[in-house]
């Protein structure tokens, strides 16, 4: 699962984070995977629009999940 910190508001910094199950075997298999993180900013041209972050886990065979994503409001200035 994906969630973002901080608020769409031009200026502001917003950070996507991985929720990470809490079963000492779901972060078994979780700490397997690789990470690409990428990030966006929000700046003047963002503003009214929605900012949209996508995730997808690969693991180390080449396999990908579905894609999972998270969703900002309307960016305010």
């Amino acid at each position: 699962m994906l969630a973002l910190t901080g608020k769409a508001v031009e200026g502001d910094i917003l950070t996507a984070v991985e929720v990470i199950p809490n079963s000492e075997m779901q972060q078994h298999v979780w700490s397997k995977y690789k990470k690409d993180i990428r990030y966006q900013w929000v700046r003047l041209e963002d503003i009214g629009r929605c900012l949209k972050c996508e995730c997808v886990v690969t693991d180390v065979f080449g396999r990908s999940s579905e894609v999972v994503y998270i969703e900002t409001t309307p960016v305010l200035p």
